[in-house]
């Protein structure tokens, strides 16, 4: 188990995960919600279920005291809603946008 924070708001974190697989993308997924203020103010984490799921389906892993069987059942079911709603090409987009300009 891990996390992570900023002390300040100057505070860059140097983060590698071996192999990548999608966290990358979980990582800018996450960033587009925060900038689009779809996260809460204190922990940033999206206000929208189906936003979360996506963000767990990109995580490569499981979330601690959770069983991951339920996880994939209700998180892996809303990620596959998410997408089949078009949350996913969404906010990836506005993700790329962001980072063009």
């Amino acid at each position: 188990m891990h996390e992570f924070w900023n002390e300040t708001a100057d505070t860059e974190i140097d983060h590698e995960i071996r192999p990548p697989l999608r966290h990358r993308a979980m990582f800018e997924l996450w960033h587009a919600l925060d900038a689009a203020g779809k996260t809460t103010a204190a922990n940033r984490v999206p206000r929208d279920p189906l936003a979360l799921a996506l963000l767990w389906d990109y995580q490569d892993g499981y979330l601690a005291g959770i069983p991951p069987r339920l996880q994939r059942a209700v998180l892996g079911g809303l990620a596959r809603l998410a997408r089949a709603l078009g949350y996913e090409r969404r906010w990836l987009r506005a993700s790329t946008a962001a980072a063009t300009r």
